[in-house]
């Protein structure tokens, strides 16, 4: 099971708490400088900090303590960054508010942790990140007819479009997907201390589109299933981070 504790909100006791936790997830292949120099830039400003990278060689998890705040875990190169984020998770101190970072984001303030930690204290907060997608806050219905849902093929005897197979996926991870398709990128998302204690690991795609579908499924769980908000940081997008591969404005990547 992805998922446990699946409690309303308002069942739910949130936990105070001044930790903040953080997770980098890096891609071997692609090379690791950019993971140094992040882990670099924010261990200070963190209270444990956990970097995983993704391996296509690796076939075990293996985890070394590589400083008294940093955790170097190297993994199966499965579920992307979401995989990677997913692993650290379960390495965090579990009353700790985590912030989940891709290796290519680049810290533009340092007074990112006291932002993220007084917005995930608030009660009403499951998840805040850089960028929320404009182009998926709509309703599922426009979802459907729009140019956003083409044709996907899942394997040889199986096509269909992305929104059916998304929301078959949701189903299949016991995620309700409420009345929208809209949520947070998947390259900064921070979990709260009360989020957290529902979650007991991110949902791990098979494929690009499955994985995809574990984005917008990971917010859908903790605003549908737990009733707490998915935010952004900030009115403007990437205002604490910013992100090598996305504009600055949220609309769309870098040309």
């Amino acid at each position: 099971c992805l998922f446990l504790h699946l409690t309303r909100a308002h069942n739910m006791t949130s936990s105070v708490t001044n930790k903040l936790s953080v997770v980098i997830a890096s891609y071997q292949a692609r090379g690791v400088d950019l993971g140094q120099k992040l882990v670099q830039s924010i261990v200070d400003h963190s209270d444990e900090l956990v970097w995983v990278i993704n391996s296509d060689e690796a076939t075990a998890v293996t985890v070394r303590q590589e400083s008294p705040k940093v955790i170097k875990i190297i993994r199966p190169n499965t579920g992307m960054n979401i995989g990677a984020w997913s692993e650290g998770l379960a390495h965090c101190d579990t009353d700790a508010h985590v912030l989940c970072l891709q290796d290519e984001c680049e810290l533009n303030r340092a007074d990112f942790a006291a932002r993220y930690k007084q917005l995930l204290s608030r009660d009403d907060v499951g998840m805040v990140g850089e960028s929320l997608n404009p182009k998926w806050a709509r309703s599922w219905q426009d979802m459907y007819a729009s140019a956003l849902n083409y044709q996907v093929t899942i394997s040889p005897s199986q096509q269909t479009t992305r929104v059916q197979y998304y929301l078959a996926c949701m189903k299949s991870w016991g995620i309700q997907p409420g009345t929208s398709g809209s949520h947070l990128r998947a390259l900064i998302w921070g979990f709260s201390a009360q989020a957290r204690k529902s979650l007991s690991r991110l949902p791990i795609g098979g494929n690009k589109e499955q994985c995809i579908a574990a984005e917008i499924g990971t917010c859908k769980f903790i605003e549908n299933n737990l009733g707490l908000k998915i935010i952004q940081s900030d009115d403007l997008p990437f205002q604490f981070f910013s992100h090598t591969e996305w504009d600055v404005s949220g609309m769309g990547k870098r040309r």
